[in-house]
C-alpha cells in the first residue's frame, strides 16, 4: 500500500485522465476507510464475547492487510503460515455481518 500527497498538476496528469484518477483516489480512500472501520468492527465484537481475545496480537501492517484484501474480493494464495490462517479465520468470521451492517 502506497500515499503519496501532491497536487494532480505536479504529477504530470493530462486533463483528460483526471476524471479517472480522481475515482481511483475515492476507491481507494473508501477501501482504507472500511478497512479500519472493519478492524474495529472484529475487534469491539470479540471484546465483547470473548474475554480471553488478546487484541495485541492482531494490531499489526500484517493484520491490516488481510482485512483490506478481504474488503477487495481477493481470492488469496495458498495459506503459507498459522498467522496468516488464524488472521483469515478471525476476518471471515466477521466480514459477511460487516459488509451487511456496513452497505459496503
Amino acid at each position: 500500500i502506497l500515499s503519496m500527497k501532491c497536487s494532480i498538476q505536479s504529477i504530470g496528469w493530462r486533463e483528460e485522465h483526471c476524471d479517472r484518477l480522481l475515482e481511483v483516489v475515492d476507491i481507494a480512500h473508501a477501501t482504507t476507510v472500511h478497512t479500519f472501520s472493519f478492524s474495529k468492527y472484529i475487534f469491539r465484537n470479540e471484546l465483547q464475547t470473548n474475554q480471553d481475545f488478546d487484541i495485541v496480537i492482531f494490531l499489526n501492517s500484517r493484520f491490516l492487510s488481510e482485512v483490506w484484501l478481504s474488503l477487495v474480493e481477493y481470492k488469496g494464495r495458498a495459506l503459507r503460515s498459522s498467522i496468516t490462517v488464524r488472521n483469515r479465520a478471525l476476518i471471515n468470521e466477521y466480514l459477511t455481518g460487516y459488509l451487511h451492517h456496513a452497505n459496503y
